[in-house]
C-alpha cells in the first residue's frame, strides 16, 4: 500500500508540476525577450492571452488536488448532489408561489 501512496503522490507532483510550467512559459519567455529587447510593441490582445494563460494556474492546481484525491472527489460529489437536490426544490417553490 505504501509503494502506490507514493506512486500516486509523484503522479500528483509531476503532473502539478507540468501544468504550473505550462501556464507560466509563455508569460516569462515574453517577459525575457521584452527585457532584452527582442520586442518593443505589444498588441494588448497578446499580453491578454498571456495573463490569462499565466493566471489559469491558479484554477488548474486545485482541479487537479481534487481529481487526484479520493476524499475530495467524494465530498465534491455530495456537496453537488445536495446543492442539485437544493436548487431542484428550491425551483419548484418558486413556480408555485408565482403560479
Amino acid at each position: 500500500m505504501g509503494l502506490s501512496v507514493s506512486w500516486s503522490v509523484n503522479n500528483q507532483l509531476v503532473l502539478v508540476s507540468g501544468i504550473y510550467l505550462l501556464a507560466w512559459s509563455p508569460y516569462a519567455i515574453f517577459c525575457m525577450k521584452m527585457a532584452f529587447g527582442m520586442v518593443t510593441e505589444v498588441h494588448p490582445i497578446v499580453f491578454a492571452l498571456l495573463e490569462f494563460c499565466m493566471k489559469s494556474s491558479v484554477v488548474l492546481n486545485p482541479i487537479m488536488h481534487i481529481s487526484y484525491t479520493q476524499k475530495y472527489r467524494y465530498a465534491l460529489l455530495i456537496v453537488s448532489f445536495y446543492l442539485w437536490n437544493g436548487k431542484q426544490s428550491s425551483q419548484t417553490k418558486t413556480t408555485i408561489k408565482n403560479v
